[in-house]
């Protein structure tokens, strides 16, 4: 990729980024001194961080689904 491919995937990954804002402002405003490695390592970091995070959104579903049957089966009508 070209270091304007990966500035303008770094950009778009930052803005879901959980990173401080702090952070997300300098690395927008050091984009253009960055080298294409740089960039590279960047790219790879936020990347890693999105996939993560999507892992942890999907077990957080998973669990807050399983609670929920919980709560439903114990709180279903008695039969007597």
């Amino acid at each position: 990729m070209s270091k304007d491919e990966l500035s303008k995937k770094i950009l778009a990954l930052l803005e879901t980024s959980t990173v401080s804002a702090h952070h997300k402002e300098r690395t927008t405003r050091l984009l253009p001194a960055m080298d294409l490695e740089t960039l590279t390592d960047v790219y790879h970091a936020l990347a890693e961080e999105k996939e993560e995070m999507a892992e942890i959104d999907e077990k957080e579903k998973r669990i807050k689904f399983k609670f929920q049957m919980l709560v439903d089966k114990m709180s279903g009508p008695e039969e007597k």
